[in-house]
């Protein structure tokens, strides 16, 4: 028995990985919180993501996903639009932001400061519908694929939520040490391209909800 459980904990592990490193709004919000306001900025927008992705497996595994029937899809809706709005306004104030290489040594935070981290980190998690999506086929396949009892379930999630931690812990210590090459130039472009990357994430958002 333990055997499987180890197994199944083990397996969780690469399925962190892939979700942790697509390239959404999260990865880039990490690259740019870690290089504006330092590595621990990045492990508490990390620890906000893995609170969301908690709230999200209970959902999916108790079957909340019964809320969004295909003949009722209001609520996703609202959550579609929810997103799109918060990396709308996210790419919009990275687009103006006026940053230099001088700019970049992190100023004294404060455990409100890291509190809004966590809750950066919840919320774009939390309102990318995709996730919920993701974690809902997951917790299907696990049950009606692998077989997998209660005790196996929770330690393939306790993989999957380890991975992804490390992986996100890992893109914000690189992106730390971006700092050291970094040039006026070199920041505005970053600035840019994740500004753009955070609007269109915003604009398909939007679509989705219109189309339903």
């Amino acid at each position: 028995m333990t055997y499987f459980v180890i197994g199944a904990f083990f397996t969780g592990i690469p399925v962190g990985l892939l979700l942790s490193l697509s390239l959404g709004p999260v990865f880039f919000t990490l690259i740019q919180s870690s290089i504006e306001n330092g590595f621990k900025s990045a492990l508490f927008i990390a620890l906000g993501v893995i609170l969301g992705d908690l709230l999200l497996l209970t959902f999916a595994y108790s079957g909340v996903q019964l809320l969004f029937p295909a003949q009722d899809v209001r609520l996703k809706e609202i959550v579609e639009v929810g997103g799109g709005i918060l990396l709308t306004v996210m790419g919009t104030s990275t687009l103006l932001k006026k940053k230099r290489s001088t700019d970049l040594v992190p100023k004294k935070r404060t455990k409100r400061n890291y509190a809004m981290d966590v809750a950066k980190g919840t919320a774009l998690n939390l309102l990318n519908p995709a996730n919920l999506f993701a974690w809902t086929v997951t917790s299907a396949y696990l049950n009606a694929v692998l077989k997998y009892n209660h005790i196996q379930t929770y330690s393939f999630y306790a993989g999957c939520l380890a991975a992804t931690y490390a992986a996100e812990a890992a893109v914000g210590f690189f992106a730390k040490n971006l700092k050291r090459i970094l040039n006026d130039r070199m920041i505005r472009l970053i600035n840019q391209a994740i500004g753009c990357i955070f609007i269109g994430c915003g604009a398909l958002l939007f679509l989705k909800a219109i189309k339903g």
